[in-house]
């Protein structure tokens, strides 16, 4: 007997250590556990038979590896096993119990612990409990928990009730109000001593004792589930169902049992499923705003629409999928990350009133992060990398060092502006995607503070300074810096303020560029990411910015300043203050080893006025006191790279040879100068590798890349300069755009004489000298033209009008065609001209002069449509005894105003008007079509007004056949009746017109008959029909 009783004993060991191995513990949360009652395994009918839904329960074995085993030897008083929304639990009635006494040794001298109880009460305003450590005895004392109708020490109602260490009211924890219910509820004690005991319902502290309670545990005899202290009968005990019940020996902080709790309380998925189908959990339900959710593993959840959730769990190898829709999920408390997140470019949003924390084994991969939470959410465990924006909105955001802004080919993220008060704490990485190219010189500068060039020297080849991978290539005597600093305050040409890195303990302080060689070969790089970890620069920043006035003004006041943010920032924005600082800024791009700028809206060489996170720039001061100051609202959402092309239409010129190209910008703006101007201009810096093109415009001495002047008619030198002598492609680009409203654009070769039509000349190649110093090209911008165009008043009409005059002080001849290319008008020596009262077709313009020479312009003058004056009405006769009213229905085409005409003495101007006679007569109604007064059509329709309608041969008459007049043609509708024979007669009673068998319609033009009405008589079977028409000519 001993040996089976310890072959059985060893089995359950086995089995429970077994059972932990395959359950994961709530939240994760595993160490410290010493009893683990869980609903979902190691529930037995019988000694060594597991126990089946519907079953009742003899054991219930501990699975923490600790083998107690609950249970009871009363038949009639054994708990049974059910489900509760989709959820194992053991269902309890008046008196079932299960209970364990060995654990008692391991309780008693416990100095803190933690423990939880899922349980689900069928009644409220009870007294019933469902924890004890002993037999029940009517006190709560040592360790108890039940419920109580009124509670003796607050005399709060309906409340939940714990004892510890004797029956002492200070002892006890008496709950809130109306805390007892019959939905499910997740229970904690938590105590350390020297500490109270608090309470915790749902994960949310309700409730602690008032005495600290300072000896270690004692007086312990069991554990028994199913009765409280005050379930002294037999058939007393807990009316209701309980879950997992677990105890830890050590206090839980209030984050675990926040975790914890809604672990144990969670709604799980039961299968692969879409977020809003019931199908998927195991409450068979959709997941409410408030509810703990738990995916499971190997369960992908995947949302339809928007959700809000209480906390959430992703098991191990679970994930939650965003959708390619980009949804937002909103998340109240915590969110736990064990399985996998599939972001999309949708957005988890943190919107607690606590704490909130993101937690979990894995590293979570966020697209956009949201943090709206007064209280602030921090990162637990695991890693938070983000890839689209982190949004803090409110409250602080506590990285605690684990956040990471990812950068790759297609974009890089970014934290967005700070706003109410909201903050970051703790260190970021932050990454700088660099593309497939050059092996070259980069401006860059760091998105953190404290930043060094040790930050650096990890992602690329470095030399020439202490610390970097080779500090005496090629030569300890003569090592090469890959990295500069510049210092603004050495006087001289620019070039003398580069200074070369020391140490790779170099600072890197905040705004302050650095120029460094980088790439993973000689000859070309492949994709590589730079990444520096440290606190996010945030707030408003002053980038260092010095003025040295050395009598040389384009070489003074040059600084190499970066982009402090973990965003790309707008140039253009207002939100930065710039004092004494040319607009213009100059970024090396490597690709093209040239210098792209930026200025005024303009860029050339893939300069913009978005700069990327991480990107320096240089810029030029003009005076003492030039300060640059930024501040959070000039981030912007749009992700540049390095360097991106400028969407603006500038006339771009293009100069290329074998060896790479350049480029010029030239912009009409109205508001800069013909000489240099800050807000507009950029300077031309020229590439640092002589075999290059070098192209610029010149004006007053300066040399320009991007040169921005009034739209007027002027003369532009372009200098084009190169290293090496050799053939040179010239490309021109948005020419029309750029020549919409002046007479020609044209580039003039001064060294061969050759001119150039760019209206008609996209590119041309030429020999290129390297001895060439001066502008050896003119552009010549022909001067703005107007043509305004008088259009027709009227379809046919001859009032037409075109005026042609040029912004200039030269004049020009002009000779005026048609569309038959017949000479109509011309004129020398003016200076504008115009043709008057034409009609509608195709004209051409010519005209010459000295800039542009010949040019040609076609202007088509339109005619407004024919206009057709018309209407109808439901009955030409009404009566006024069914209230005289007629409406017209106006069928009118190509009019915009309309004046009526009643001929009782009334107008209208209403396009479908309603109008109503008071007097019987015959009223010919005119409706006038107009869209001017020159251009207009009259329509003419007779309505008749009688007094009564009197039988049943007069509606025939007036309401089936009906007659009317469209100018000088007569129409008889017949409405389907079939007539013998219709006779129209004249004033004279002469039969004008006969017709045997007419039908359905008669038309009769009476231009030629001369009358001032018709009698119209229509002969049939059922008798005669007379209409009376009145016409006038």
């Amino acid at each position: 007997m001993k040996s089976f009783k310890f072959i059985s004993g060893l089995l359950l060991c086995l089995f429970s250590i077994n059972m932990l191995s395959q359950i994961q513990p709530p939240a994760g949360i595993g160490n410290n556990i010493i009893l683990w009652l869980s609903p979902d395994t190691a529930v037995f009918k019988s000694t060594g038979n597991v126990a089946a839904i519907g079953n009742r329960v003899r054991e219930w074995h501990d699975i923490s590896g600790g083998g107690f085993v609950f249970t009871t030897t009363n038949n009639g008083t054994r708990p049974k096993y059910v489900t509760y929304q989709g959820k194992n639990m053991l269902n309890f009635s008046g008196g079932d119990l299960l209970e364990n006494t060995a654990i008692s040794s391991l309780i008693n001298g416990m100095s803190e612990f933690s423990i939880y109880i899922v349980i689900k009460s069928d009644d409220i305003n009870t007294d019933q409990g469902f924890l004890d450590s002993e037999n029940p005895d009517g006190h709560d004392e040592i360790i108890c928990m039940r419920y109580d109708n009124s509670g003796a020490n607050t005399g709060r109602t309906n409340v939940i009730k714990c004892g510890m260490q004797g029956n002492t009211s200070n002892n006890q924890v008496e709950s809130q109000n109306n805390t007892q219910t019959n939905l499910l509820q997740c229970l904690t004690l938590t105590w350390k001593q020297g500490e109270k005991i608090n309470l915790y319902i749902d994960g949310v502290l309700n409730e602690s004792s008032v005495n600290n309670l300072n000896s270690v545990m004692s007086g312990v005899q069991k554990i028994l589930l199913g009765k409280g202290p005050k379930d002294t009968g037999g058939g007393k005990g807990w009316d209701g169902r309980i879950g997992t019940v677990i105890f830890y020996n050590t206090k839980m902080s209030p984050d675990s049992v926040s975790l914890i709790s809604g672990d144990l309380t969670s709604i799980s998925s039961v299968q692969s499923g879409d977020w809003n189908d019931p199908d998927t959990w195991d409450c068979n339900c959709n997941p409410l705003n408030n509810d703990f959710v738990k995916i499971n593993s190997n369960h992908q959840v995947t949302l339809t629409q928007n959700e809000t959730v209480g906390n959430i769990i992703i098991e191990p190898q679970g994930l939650l999928d965003l959708s390619s829709n980009n949804l937002r999920l909103n998340v109240k408390n915590n969110f736990t990350n064990n399985g996998s997140l599939n972001s999309r470019s949708g957005k988890i949003k943190f919107i607690g009133t606590e704490e909130q924390m993101i937690n979990g084994s894995s590293t979570s991969l966020f697209y956009n992060l949201h943090v709206n939470n007064n209280n602030g959410v921090r990162v637990e465990n695991g890693n938070v990398n983000i890839q689209g924006s982190l949004y803090i909105q409110s409250g602080c955001f506590n990285t605690r060092n684990k956040v990471t802004l990812i950068s790759n080919e297609t974009e890089t993220a970014r934290i967005a502006e700070l706003i109410n008060g909201a903050c970051i704490v703790g260190d970021i990485t932050m990454q700088r995607f660099i593309n497939v190219g050059a092996t070259h010189w980069r401006f860059l500068t760091s998105a953190v503070s404290g930043a060094t060039l040790a930050d650096m020297n990890d992602d690329f080849i470095t030399s020439g300074f202490t610390g970097s991978d080779y500090p005496n290539w090629p030569s300890a005597a003569n090592p090469w810096p890959s990295i500069y600093y510049y210092d603004e305050t050495v006087t001289g040409v620019q070039d003398n303020g580069f200074t070369a890195a020391t140490n790779s303990s170099n600072l890197i302080p905040v705004g302050t560029g650095v120029w460094v060689w980088s790439g993973d070969t000689i000859t070309g790089t492949q994709p590589f990411t730079i990444d520096i970890t440290g606190p996010p620069n945030v707030g408003t920043i002053n980038l260092p910015i010095t003025y040295t006035n050395s009598g040389l003004p384009n070489d003074d006041g040059w600084n190499m300043v970066g982009n402090p943010y973990p965003s790309s920032i707008d140039w253009n924005s207002s939100n930065i203050t710039k004092t004494g600082i040319n607009n213009a800024i100059y970024i090396w791009n490597p690709d093209l080893q040239q210098f792209a700028s930026y200025s005024g809206g303009i860029g050339v060489n893939g300069g913009s006025n978005t700069i990327a996170s991480s990107q320096a720039m240089w810029v030029q001061a003009t005076s003492s006191g030039a300060s640059i100051q930024l501040t959070e609202s000039c981030k912007t959402s749009t992700d540049a790279p390095f360097l991106k092309l400028n969407q603006n239409v500038p006339l771009r010129i293009k100069a290329t040879n074998n060896y790479g190209q350049d480029e010029l910008a030239i912009v009409f703006e109205n508001d800069a100068t013909d000489t240099f101007d800050a807000d507009y201009d950029a300077l031309k810096m020229a590439s640092v590798d002589a075999s290059l093109p070098v192209i610029t415009s010149v004006m007053n001495g300066e040399s320009f890349s991007i040169n921005q002047l009034p739209n007027q008619e002027i003369d532009i030198p372009i200098k084009l300069l190169t290293g090496l002598s050799g053939m040179h492609s010239i490309q021109f680009e948005n020419v029309s755009d750029f020549v919409l409203n002046s007479a020609c654009l044209i580039l003039e070769d001064l060294f061969t004489g050759a001119s150039y039509d760019l209206k008609n000349v996209s590119s041309f190649t030429t020999y290129i000298n390297d001895t060439t110093t001066v502008a050896r090209f003119l552009l010549r911008v022909g001067a703005p033209v107007t043509i305004n165009t008088l259009n027709p008043s009227c379809n046919l009409a001859a009032d037409a009008r075109i005026t042609y005059s040029k912004n200039s002080n030269i004049p020009f001849d002009i000779i005026w065609r048609n569309n038959l290319g017949n000479v109509i008008s011309s004129n020398t020596n003016i200076y504008s001209d115009s043709i008057m009262n034409i009609a509608a077709g195709t004209y051409t313009i010519e005209t010459t002069d000295a800039v542009c020479g010949n040019t040609i312009e076609t202007v088509e003058v339109i005619a407004p449509s024919q206009i057709t004056s018309y209407f109808a009405t439901a009955n030409d006769t009404v009566y006024l005894n069914n209230g005289g009213n007629v409406t017209f229905n106006n069928l009118s085409t190509s009019a915009t105003d309309y004046l009526w005409d009643f001929n009782d003495g009334s107008v209208s101007n209403q396009i479908s008007p309603v109008h109503t006679y008071t007097q019987p007569g015959n009223y010919l109604v005119n409706l006038t079509a107009s869209i001017n007064s020159n251009c207009s059509d009259v329509y003419s329709h007779l309505i008749t007004v009688e007094g009564t309608l009197s039988n049943i041969e007069e509606i025939k008459n007036n309401q089936k056949a009906t007659a009317y007049f469209n100018n000088d043609l007569l129409t008889i509708d017949l409405a389907d009746i079939e007539y013998d024979v219709v006779m129209i007669r004249n004033v004279l009673g002469q039969i004008v017109y006969q017709e045997k068998n007419p039908i359905n319609r008669i038309e009769l033009s009476v231009k030629e008959l001369s009358s001032s009405f018709f009698l119209i008589t229509l002969i049939g079977v059922e008798g005669n029909d007379v209409i009376k028409i009145p016409y006038v000519e």
